[in-house]
């Protein structure tokens, strides 16, 4: 049970982005509805929500479907992972983060932390000398560029998952469903983060990778629990 929390947890922050920061107030700010419309009852930013398609945060029946089949054979949504997104939806809204100020600081604060070059205990000790003896500012670290951090990040979200993978064999079934349930709130929090996202925060480069990454994991979990003749969530 601890392994799949820490799994779980670590899934929901490659749905904003990376497993090397921790980023808080990811939350879903708008309605979802299916071909027959069943909707969440939620309303934020005023005016400006909208319904989310299933199509939005990236599931069809095509691209969810288990390996060599053309439909999916479980739900495209449960309504346990209805229930998480209002969950999630609530909580943050309890905490005053479900404002779109919010997401554009912390989309900075991210991007940010990705792109800077950590300075080493030396390099530290030197500027905090500096600072004490010349008054001399501490500067700011260097940066990658978008580029490398999207090739980093890239490369760190295939060995998280490809690693979840290999441990499918010691995953029970309920285990995977809750795998599958934080994926699907990670799509939802990638989505809303590409809409109220702010210009100098995560690229749209790193945001669809996350969403791909996270899409075509989702899609193994279902084949599976196929696999193993789990048909309802």
């Amino acid at each position: 049970m601890k392994k799949l929390i820490i799994i779980c947890k670590k899934i929901i922050l490659y749905g904003f982005l990376s497993l090397s920061i921790a980023v808080s107030g990811l939350v879903l700010v708008a309605c979802m509805k299916q071909k027959s419309p069943t909707f969440f009852p939620i309303a934020l930013l005023g005016s400006k929500a909208e319904p989310y398609t299933y199509e939005d945060i990236g599931l069809t029946p095509e691209n969810q479907a288990p390996e060599g089949q053309k439909e999916p054979s479980i739900p495209l949504m449960s309504d346990r992972e209805r229930t998480a997104i209002k969950s999630y939806v609530m909580e943050m809204e309890d905490m005053d983060m479900m404002t779109e100020g919010h997401w554009k600081e912390t989309s900075r604060e991210a991007m940010r932390a990705l792109s800077e070059i950590q300075y080493t205990d030396d390099e530290i000790n030197n500027h905090l000398n500096d600072f004490l003896a010349n008054q001399v500012p501490i500067p700011e670290p260097p940066r990658k560029t978008k580029e490398e951090v999207l090739r980093r990040e890239t490369a760190a979200a295939d060995r998280y998952y490809n690693g979840i993978k290999e441990e499918f064999p010691d995953l029970s079934n309920e285990q995977l469903i809750q795998i599958r349930i934080h994926l699907t709130l990670a799509l939802v929090l990638i989505r809303f983060q590409q809409d109220y996202n702010d210009p100098d925060g995560l690229t749209p480069e790193i945001l669809d990778m996350a969403k791909n990454k996270a899409v075509k994991f989702r899609q193994e979990i279902n084949t599976e629990l196929v696999k193993r003749g789990v048909t309802s969530l």
